[in-house]
């Protein structure tokens, strides 16, 4: 890949997420232009693709579409900086008996990242997400790994802050396992709160309806 494809911000994007490494930074660029290439992520609505299609990784099923009417993962409004944002409730995700799962969130969080950046105002986005309810089932390290993948590589620097909100003592746990596949200017972007009172301008679009009001 030629960096000349690249605008002077994206450029920056990757020289702040491999640390000023000039080489590092080319090599990101490499593996994020041929994620787009293979995966052509869009914010549009996705449909039901034809079962013979070949598109691969971007093919939508019915599965992706049952995700997103499940409102699991969400985008909301912009925080006070003008970032775009994305909620998640944990505890409506179970990892059990379903072995299609890192394949299928995959896609939505991608169809959410595409969605959350065209509204932000900066290029970025925040994470929210409701520990409340995380248990076992949710647990989930396989399609942890595979988002902190979509956030460092496929979308490097596009991740402002990431909240866990009540994170109790089961996530702890399972944090000190997650944190250990995660670069350290990533884990610096982790908080956990009680509130996030302080990251958004309150308004009817900010935060998604069924994250309770208690939670601001």
């Amino acid at each position: 890949v030629c960096v000349c494809e690249y605008g002077d911000e994206d450029l920056e994007r990757f020289m702040r997420a491999r640390g000023n490494d000039v080489q590092a930074a080319v090599e990101l660029c490499r593996a994020e232009r041929e994620w787009r290439r293979k995966y052509r992520p869009s914010a549009e609505t996705p449909r039901l693709e034809n079962n013979n299609d070949s598109s691969g990784d971007t093919q939508v099923t019915e599965e992706v579409m049952a995700l997103l009417r499940s409102e699991k993962a969400v985008v909301g409004g912009l925080d006070k900086d003008g970032n775009g944002s994305i909620f998640v409730k944990t505890a409506l995700h179970d990892k059990r008996g379903d072995e299609n799962r890192v394949v299928v969130h995959t896609k939505l969080a991608v169809i959410l990242m595409e969605r959350a950046l065209v509204t932000s105002r900066t290029g970025r986005i925040v994470l929210v997400m409701d520990m409340n309810g995380f248990g076992v089932a949710q647990a989930d390290l396989a399609v942890a790994r595979r988002i902190v993948f979509l956030l460092t590589t496929a979308y490097p620097e596009r991740l402002s802050a990431c909240y866990l909100l009540d994170a109790w003592l089961p996530f702890r746990a399972f944090w000190n396992v997650l944190s250990q596949f995660i670069d350290d200017r990533s884990r610096r972007k982790v908080h956990f709160v009680r509130s996030i009172q302080h990251v958004f301008l309150y308004s009817s679009d900010s935060i998604p309806q069924h994250f309770s009001s208690n939670k601001t």
